[in-house]
């Protein structure tokens, strides 16, 4: 999980402070996350899969290490949550696409 979310973080070029207001939380919880010093609770897994446009399973997988997520470097911090929610409606969209094929399968 650690290496994962260190890894999107680095790809992106997102702050750790944008990071941590985007997630709501002090920096200092978000330091403790990255190292793998507590436990990461689902309502922030979600929104970072959100932000980073990987299904939320991208974090306990171990397959699917090499993600580029966009790049994040210039965006202003208030952006963060419209990019979330775009990035949801994609992944949301995708995930029913897989529903209706596999449908088609049986």
């Amino acid at each position: 999980m650690k290496n994962k979310l260190n890894n999107l973080i680095k790809k992106s070029g997102i702050t750790q402070y944008q990071l941590a207001i985007f997630l709501n939380i002090d920096k200092n919880h978000l330091s403790k996350i990255k190292k793998g010093e507590i436990d990461i609770s689902l309502d922030l897994i979600q929104k970072l899969s959100n932000l980073f446009c990987v299904p939320m399973d991208y974090f306990t997988n171990k397959e699917n290490d090499n993600y580029t997520p966009l790049n994040l470097k210039n965006i202003k911090t208030e952006d963060l949550k419209t990019i979330a929610d775009i990035n949801k409606i994609f992944l949301d969209l995708k995930c029913m696409v897989e529903i209706l094929n596999k449908d088609k399968l049986k």
